[in-house]
């Protein structure tokens, strides 16, 4: 078996898809498909029962393509935050819950889910630039309420 430990896991253990190679700098281990391995322990992560650790929250945020800041940004929380989640493994339940449910819908193509969040960001950050809330106005059609233009 190979301790797969690159991937930033303890407790990853292969046992295929692997072998060891000589280099001019010694022995080294060659991952076969890789990138479907990582994709592999994203999926089983998501699954889990138990509560997931800061490490593994720090795996699948990195699966997702997303740094600490443009996580902290989409979610309303600052960036140290994400930092201490994954330093200590103290996850609140819904940092637990909502990143399952954010890899799983990116990686189904769920679009629609990454669009909200990245508007929802554009819009916390609007709204700290503004002196005046937004107003919501709106107008009675025949088809029923909607948003004035």
């Amino acid at each position: 078996m190979y301790h797969y430990t690159e991937c930033g896991l303890k407790d990853v253990w292969l046992l295929n898809g692997f072998k060891e190679v000589s280099t001019p700098y010694g022995k080294a281990t060659s991952i076969e498909r890789a990138e479907q391995l990582d994709q592999a322990i994203a999926s089983l992560l998501v699954q889990k029962a138990s509560k997931l650790k800061g490490s593994e929250f720090r795996f699948l945020r990195k699966q997702l393509g997303q740094s600490q800041v443009s996580i902290a940004q989409a979610w309303g929380i600052s960036h140290e935050t994400v930092a201490k989640w994954e330093r200590t493994g103290n996850l609140p339940a819904m940092a637990d819950r909502f990143i399952r449910a954010y890899w799983k819908e990116v990686r189904e193509g769920n679009a629609h889910i990454v669009a909200l969040l990245e508007r929802l960001a554009h819009a916390d950050a609007a709204s700290n630039n503004q002196d005046h809330p937004e107003r919501l106005v709106l107008k009675e059609t025949r088809a029923g309420w909607r948003k004035a233009a």
